[in-house]
């Protein structure tokens, strides 16, 4: 008589059964789940980043002006207005794809409507565009705007006098 135990075996060995699929399915559930809150929310540190970066460049785009031509101090002053739409209207990236602030992104600031900041051509911040000639309007205090999208806040500063720009989390 022939022994079908052996057969049997070899058999059953070549195949998951249903109690460790599930448990790997659990598994890799919860490792998922702990994966997502791990993962910090980014999109508004990146619009507060690319906002930052069109207003260094704008500083430094009127301070090169001025030293190509230093007769014309007055006329290489730049000017950004901080809102999402000029924001998305000037964007590109250093790889030349245009940027797109998030949908739910909101910018408060504490300059004054129109939100314009203005760099004459040492780099010095101002708001108020409207008179070129009179300067009366450097800032004297930071010049902040909060980014903020999907529930969290950054803070870029501008700071008076030097036009430094920081970003604080």
């Amino acid at each position: 008589m022939r022994d079908f135990s052996l057969l049997y075996s070899k058999h059953v060995k070549k195949a998951f059964t249903l109690i460790e699929l599930v448990f790997v399915i659990v598994l890799i559930g919860i490792i998922s789940a702990v994966a997502i809150t791990a993962v910090p929310n980014t999109r508004a540190l990146s619009d507060a980043k690319f906002i930052k970066s069109q207003i260094m460049q704008t500083r430094f785009t009127a301070m090169g002006d001025y030293r190509l031509d230093q007769s014309t101090a007055f006329q290489a002053d730049k000017c950004i207005i901080i809102n999402a739409a000029n924001l998305d209207q000037n964007s590109t990236t250093s790889g030349g794809k245009p940027y797109q602030l998030g949908q739910n992104t909101v910018i408060n600031t504490n300059v004054p409507n129109p939100p314009t900041l203005c760099f004459d051509w040492m780099g010095r911040p101002y708001v108020n565009n409207l008179n070129r000639i009179n300067r009366l309007d450097v800032l004297g205090q930071n010049a902040d705007i909060n980014v903020t999208a999907q529930g969290r806040s950054v803070l870029i500063s501008v700071y008076p006098y030097s036009g430094y720009v920081t970003i604080n989390q």
